[in-house]
Formats: C-alpha cells, sequence, structure tokens
C-alpha cells in the first residue's frame, strides 16, 4: 500500500503530513467552489487598499474593497450574498463586462499554437506539443497569458526579480507531463486574469481550473513517487499564491512542508533541486543559529530599520495605486507587529503574513515598469521581499518552505542592478535617493537572514 504524504480532501486525520486541505464544495450561480475550513482567528491588520469607487453595495456598506466584477463581485460569490452595483455604474464604461475578452492578436497567436504545437516564444523554451492535453482554444489563451509576462520578464533579463518567474520554462514542462499540473497553472492564470481585467468569466474559468487540478492532485498524492513530486509541488505553489483563505493556506503551506520532507532523497532529480538545496544549506529552519538573546536584537533592529525605510518610500511609488497601497500595507504590518507583544499563536503568525502570498498573482503588479527596471518599481519589490522574510524571522513558530531563499536571491538580483544607477530624483517626493540609500534595508534584510538561519549560499541562477 502505498503512503500518503497529505491530501486536499481529507479523510478525519490529525496529524499535519496528513489533514491537509479541509474542502467543501458549494455551487453559487451555477459555479462549483471549493472552500476551505480551519481555525477561527480574529482579524489581526487590515489590508491597505485603493479605494473603489465603483464597488458594489454590500463591499461600500462593509467597507471592504470591491473587485468590481459583474455581474457577481468575488466578495459576494463567496459569502453568498446578493450583490448590486449602483445603476448609474453598471451604465459606465469603466467597469468591464463578465466575458473574458482577449487582444485579437491573442487570438490569432493561440490558434496558431493550437494548430501548428509550435509555441509563439521561442526564447522561453516551451516544449512543443500537437495538443497540450488536449487543452481548448479558450484553455491554451491562459498558458499564453502567462508566457507573455514571462517572455517580457526574459527578454529584460529580470525574471529573477519575481518570485517563481525564474522557473516558468520548468513549470511549463511540467504542464505538459502531468494533466492536472497544467490545470493548476491555467487556475492560476485565470486567477490572475481575473484580478486585472475584473471579468467574471475568467474567475469561473479559474474556480473550474482549481477543481480540475485539485482532483488531479489528489489522485497523484496516491500514487506519490519521485516522477510525479515536481509536479505535486508544483501544483501546490499555484494554489497558494491565489488562496484568498488564510487557513486553507496554511494548510496548503503545511501540505508543501510534507512534500519537501518527502522529496529529500530526490533533490538530484528534482527541478526544485536548486531551492531544496537551499534549504538544506540552512542548518536552521526554525529557531536561530544565534543565542536568542541576539537574534532577538538584530529582528528588532531589522523592524527599527524596514520602518523607516518604508515611511520614507511611501510617497514615491504614487504612479501605482497598487503599489502605493502594498507600501503602505508593508508599513503598517511591520508597526503592528513591533508594537505589539511578540506572543503571537502560530494561527496568527499564519493570518498576518497570509495576504503577502498572493501579491504577485493577485495585485495589479507593474510587471512592465519591472521589465524597464524602473528604480522606485524595484525598490519597493526589494521591500515587498525584505518585509516578509522580517516577519518570517520574528515569527518563530511557522515554516514557509522554499520562499525565503527565492526572495533574497531576488534581493540580490535587483541590488546589483540598482548598484548600476548612481541615483534618480524622485518626481513624487521631490528627493534625490541613491541606489545604496533605497537598498540598505533590504540589504540588512539579507545579511540578518543568512546570520540567523546559518546560511551564507543562495543558489545562482544558472
Amino acid at each position: 500500500m502505498k503512503e500518503h504524504v497529505f491530501s486536499f480532501a481529507p479523510e478525519k486525520r490529525a496529524s499535519v503530513l496528513e489533514r491537509g486541505l479541509c474542502v467543501t464544495k458549494t455551487t453559487r450561480g451555477g459555479v462549483d467552489i471549493l472552500s476551505m475550513s480551519g481555525p477561527v482567528v480574529n482579524p489581526i491588520v487590515r489590508r491597505s487598499h485603493t479605494k473603489s469607487k465603483n464597488g458594489c453595495q454590500n463591499c461600500k456598506s462593509r467597507r471592504v474593497k470591491c473587485d468590481e466584477m459583474q455581474p457577481d463581485c468575488r466578495n459576494c460569490v463567496r459569502s453568498g450574498r446578493t450583490c448590486k452595483y449602483d445603476t448609474k455604474h453598471i451604465a459606465g464604461d469603466e467597469i468591464a463586462g463578465p466575458t473574458a475578452a482577449w487582444p485579437e492578436a491573442t487570438m490569432k497567436a493561440v490558434k496558431e499554437w493550437r494548430e501548428s504545437g509550435q509555441p509563439p516564444f521561442p526564447h522561453l523554451r516551451i516544449p512543443e506539443s500537437p495538443n497540450w492535453h488536449g487543452l481548448s482554444e479558450e484553455e491554451l489563451r491562459y498558458v499564453h497569458y502567462f508566457s507573455v509576462i514571462a517572455s517580457m520578464l526574459e527578454v529584460s533579463g529580470t525574471r529573477s526579480f519575481c518570485l517563481w518567474w525564474s522557473e516558468f520554462p520548468m513549470s511549463l514542462q511540467l504542464a505538459l507531463h502531468h494533466k492536472f499540473a497544467a490545470y493548476a497553472m491555467l487556475a492560476q492564470s485565470a486567477d490572475r486574469y481575473a484580478s486585472i481585467t475584473k471579468s467574471s468569466e475568467a474567475f469561473a474559468h479559474a474556480v473550474k481550473y482549481k477543481n480540475l487540478a485539485i482532483q488531479g492532485a489528489n489522485q497523484a498524492l496516491s500514487e506519490f513517487s519521485r516522477h510525479n513530486a515536481d509536479a505535486i509541488l508544483f501544483s501546490s505553489i499555484c494554489f497558494s499564491s491565489c488562496e484568498t483563505d488564510w487557513r486553507a493556506w496554511k494548510a496548503i503551506m503545511e501540505g508543501i512542508i510534507a512534500v519537501v520532507g518527502r522529496m529529500q532523497s530526490w533533490i538530484p532529480d528534482s527541478g526544485f533541486g536548486m531551492h531544496l538545496k537551499m534549504r538544506q544549506h540552512c542548518t536552521r529552519i526554525l529557531g536561530f543559529a544565534v543565542p536568542d538573546d541576539d537574534a532577538r536584537q538584530l529582528i528588532r533592529a531589522l523592524f527599527v530599520k524596514g520602518l523607516s525605510s518604508l515611511n520614507a518610500l511611501i510617497p514615491c511609488p504614487k504612479a501605482s495605486q497598487e503599489l502605493a497601497a502594498l507600501v503602505r500595507q508593508l508599513r503598517d504590518v511591520l508597526r503592528t507587529v513591533h508594537d505589539h507583544s511578540s506572543n503571537w499563536s502560530a494561527d496568527e503568525q499564519y493570518r498576518l503574513i497570509h495576504p503577502f502570498s498572493q501579491w504577485c498573482n493577485r495585485w495589479d503588479i507593474p510587471y512592465i515598469s519591472i521589465s524597464q527596471c524602473d528604480v522606485i518599481v524595484l525598490a519597493s519589490l526589494a521591500h515587498f521581499f525584505s518585509v516578509v522574510v522580517t516577519l518570517e524571522l520574528a515569527f518563530t513558530l511557522i515554516d514557509l518552505p522554499l520562499l525565503s531563499p527565492i526572495r533574497m536571491r531576488g534581493v540580490i538580483e535587483i541590488n546589483d542592478t540598482l548598484q548600476k544607477v548612481p541615483g534618480i530624483f524622485c518626481s513624487a517626493c521631490k528627493e534625490f535617493h541613491s541606489s545604496t540609500q533605497l537598498m540598505a534595508y533590504p540589504m540588512q534584510t539579507l545579511m540578518t537572514w543568512r546570520k540567523l538561519r546559518g546560511c551564507t549560499r543562495l543558489a545562482s541562477n544558472a
């Protein structure tokens, strides 16, 4: 009998290795939604966000950000409320309709891709295939959508700045050989497309693909081996990046820990081997490689430096409302943890850090500005990575496998790029910024992380 690592639809089990995600299915508006339950913890930090002037009546009355999808926003779909918009806003042109509209060039490129099996992005090393699991043109459009972003970052040499985009070719290989991994990628892509375009049709696609991916992943888990372990790990990462419920995200992270633990003897054969080796190079995963008093002093200094750096950075990214909101949220969460008791429970720690797990997929991250090496955007991205790692160091009860090394590698790459720029005059705050000044907190985070985790090596981009 083959041993299960964890399950996305568990039986009545209690151990971390076996309980995984507690999944229930409901149907709202003709869409099957997999919801996940877990222990209840009161909200700790209110997420900073840009105002939604065209939001639905429910979201406005609850003072939460509405994604403005029509006919039903995601908040109302998930809570079972009747979604209503003001008539004057529905009639306007500012809200996208429910249909996922695609550019004509995308439609043409996808049709040719499906007919010929020849991918339109040769520099991404996308494998040729006559049918790609028999994906429809609709489904292949979402692969194309992610490929466009990866291509832009590849051509500009900035893929390593962003979480997991450096692994996009490997992701496509896994999607080609494992159908459930393909659906996990489609779910992640459709989720981002829905967030950006406000298309309820794309959201329905994301839910459908996620359901299919989970069904396939469950079957793969029952046959867990070195041959499907990478695909299971990749699918879990996709699920984690678009999971809006912190309890479900916590369960996914615990499942990833279980998978990573079982993969240790297969590291040389794994496409994630570079990242798994980095985890091995850290002498401490939880706890510290230095005395606790020294560790607390170093972490306290990180919080002070981070708050000062973020306060100085807040006026700068005004060109992007989402980016400006992120910088404020980073500042707020650091202040909350710094000013309050350090005795956070494990659930509270997961609840605090969860919103940042989705940012690169759900928020309107300016990938074009990243590819153009916009100094303020790159500095904000480095601060984002650094705040999450600062929280990981302060939160000693939780383990977020693989993510710290890849975030710190992003900080190194961004710092190397910005060091080539002597400085800029910021038109938003009317001040001159040097690259050393902008990257002081991220680089201090890197040095502190290395010292506390006992890790002196970071994987190269080769």
